[in-house]
């Protein structure tokens, strides 16, 4: 077998209880096409309301922060001090900050009400919210990526995109720059 190493993903296991790690059949990017259109995510907010209150804070702190999926799953109430919350990016350490206005806060008392979560779960609530707002592929990721570029849209340089995501400019211009057929024809 040569030096690279195959994706993988958790998926159920097929006799029930627990997950295991299977190949993706299919490897790509993690990311997804950003939601740029604001109807959108007014669709997915309501989808989100309409399923509970751990959906809409999931989806809501997600979409406000453009925080990667992982650090949602580690955030604990002491992450909130003076109407800022901070976390670290647990893959690159980067230390990040946003102001919690209400919105937020109340997203977040829900997320710290209902205790901790895991990667798998949270996945399956986005998409679950994806299926009610009819928003085919939404995953926790693209948030992240809407985020990163609506951003980029509305003129904020890219070092300091790369700044509020917490990662590098080459996986900002890797992952986030990367234009569509028609916005490169619209350019063009």
């Amino acid at each position: 077998m040569s030096g690279t190493r195959r994706a993988m993903r958790w998926a159920p296991n097929e006799e029930g209880g627990g997950y295991t790690k299977v190949p993706v059949a299919r490897p790509g990017s993690k990311t997804k096409e950003a939601i740029t259109d604001p109807a959108i995510m007014m669709r997915i907010d309501t989808a989100a309301r309409a399923l509970g209150p751990s959906y809409w804070s999931s989806v809501t702190i997600l979409r406000r922060t453009g925080m990667h999926p992982s650090s949602l799953v580690e955030l604990r109430a002491a992450n909130v001090v003076g109407g800022v919350l901070a976390w670290t990016r647990p893959k690159t350490g980067k230390r990040l900050r946003a102001k919690v206005d209400p919105e937020l806060a109340a997203a977040l008392a829900i997320q710290f009400a209902g205790g901790p979560r895991t990667y798998i779960r949270l996945y399956q609530m986005v998409r679950q919210v994806g299926v009610h707002a009819n928003v085919r592929g939404l995953s926790p990721m693209t948030f992240r990526h809407s985020r990163a570029v609506n951003l980029l849209n509305a003129n904020v340089s890219p070092i300091k995109v790369a700044q509020v995501l917490g990662c590098s400019m080459s996986v900002l211009l890797r992952h986030y720059g990367v234009m569509t057929d028609d916005e490169l024809l619209k350019v063009g």
